[in-house]
């Protein structure tokens, strides 16, 4: 079966099949890629046959020209997203290409074409070009979420962009070699790259980008080697024209895209990486810090409706209680302790809290500290001292951040923690946004 044909909706394949392709220039092949971060302006969305009459959010690029003058191809990295339900997560876009200026109040002036999807327009050399990207208007949310426009000619386009990764694109010949993919029930076409890392561990967004002529595919993703006799194998991950997949940074891959289609043609896709790291509920739950400091640890919890984020901080004195030792024979570890009550008097239960900032990975902290109180009481009011001091938390990853103090008596300094269980990690993965296509991610 070719699933091409449930990729877009009647209105959208018929405008795209009146375009005619010419043949991709592979090595010229660049990816400009940014995010929608809910802040954008907006301007009325085109073509109004498909759209509803209202503003939808847009990002201009920087100026930019072409080394070639000829049939330049663009595509939405991330329409077969929108097609295969990740609505939410990667963003579709109509792009705009503009001569000499943009002028938002005015959409249709200067506007050389307009290409959803895909379609080509022809550029000249010498002349001031500007790309706009701008949410599909028959999005339904319009929230944080990247986007990707891909380009192929006969040249490049300079002032903005970088290389397409060569791994990401290419061609399926007779010659390619052939293998039975029991999951896909079929003896395919493959083509096998090996030794891929990625810069940091998450979920990546496969997105296939090829045209409707060309070779859909699926990828699979394995993990340190590909037999193409077992390829269940080591297999850790597939994603058909559009999906998520997680992977992890210092593991080595073996990307084996596959010509599902049996199109024989030319297959290229796109890979958004997980997003920057950011507040979120995602990193909620118990940690500790390094190995050798024990009996202590954080709670963490992430209160995203109220904007802060909220600690408490189980410690101890700055520096252990002094034991008297003595010759009871009583006591067989020879010490007299401090007392014998509920607890002990050197144990500490630090606050801290902080606003959640607009973006970034830290957060000014705002530490307390409570005394006095009894265990279970209604009547005994602790004190807490809400100028305790100040620090910082700063996320390095899903897995880990680092705490910064400085408090009373010259106590200050900085300390990592780490997760105590995987299962919130896993949680935090799935809550980080996809971020833009970089620079070539292997």
């Amino acid at each position: 079966m070719n699933y091409r044909g449930l990729k877009m909706n009647v209105p959208r394949l018929a405008g795209l099949l009146l375009v005619a392709y010419s043949p991709l220039l592979w090595a010229d092949g660049q990816t400009l890629s940014d995010t929608f971060l809910g802040t954008e302006p907006t301007m009325v969305a085109e073509p109004t046959v498909f759209c509803d009459g209202s503003a939808k959010p847009y990002k201009e690029f920087a100026t930019v020209q072409v080394t070639v003058a000829g049939e330049y191809y663009l595509y939405d990295a991330g329409n077969s997203a929108y097609i295969f339900g990740q609505n939410a997560e990667v963003a579709d876009v109509v792009i705009l290409i503009y001569q000499g200026t943009f002028n938002p109040a005015n959409p249709a002036q200067n506007r050389v074409d307009l290409i959803d999807e895909g379609g080509e327009v022809q550029l000249n050399t010498g002349t001031d070009y500007i790309l706009v990207a701008q949410y599909w208007c028959g999005r339904s949310s319009y929230g944080i979420a990247p986007f990707g426009l891909v380009t192929f000619g006969p040249g490049n386009f300079t002032g903005a962009g970088f290389n397409t990764a060569s791994s990401t694109l290419g061609f399926f010949t007779g010659a390619s070699p052939v293998t039975a993919f029991p999951d896909l029930s079929a003896v395919l076409a493959y083509k096998a790259i090996s030794g891929i890392t990625v810069p940091r561990t998450g979920r990546y967004f496969f997105s296939d980008i090829a045209r409707l002529s060309e070779s859909a595919v699926q990828l699979r993703v394995y993990e340190g080697a590909f037999d193409p006799d077992n390829p269940e194998d080591n297999l850790v991950g597939t994603a058909s024209f559009s999906g998520p997949l997680f992977l992890e940074s210092g593991q080595l891959y073996v990307f084996v895209v596959v010509d599902i289609d049996n199109q024989l043609s030319a297959w290229h896709y796109a890979l958004f990486p997980p997003g920057p790291v950011g507040f979120h509920a995602g990193f909620n739950g118990a940690w500790v810090p390094p190995v050798g400091i024990s009996g202590q640890g954080i709670l963490a919890e992430l209160l995203e409706q109220a904007g802060i984020m909220f600690f408490a901080w189980f410690t101890y004195w700055d520096s252990p209680p002094v034991l008297t030792q003595t010759n009871s024979i009583d006591n067989d570890e020879g010490v007299t302790r401090k007392q014998t009550h509920l607890g002990e008097e050197e144990q500490r239960w630090m606050t801290a809290y902080g606003a959640i900032p607009a973006s970034g990975n830290t957060l000014s902290l705002k530490y307390e500290n409570s005394t006095g109180g009894a265990f279970n009481s209604t009547g005994t009011v602790p004190n807490t001292d809400s100028n305790y001091g100040t620090g910082s938390v700063t996320l390095i990853d899903c897995l880990t951040m680092d705490l910064t103090y400085d408090l009373p008596g010259g106590v200050g300094g900085t300390t990592r923690f780490t997760r105590i269980l995987p299962d919130n990690a896993m949680r935090c993965y799935d809550i980080t946004p996809f971020g833009p296509i970089q620079p070539p991610l292997f």
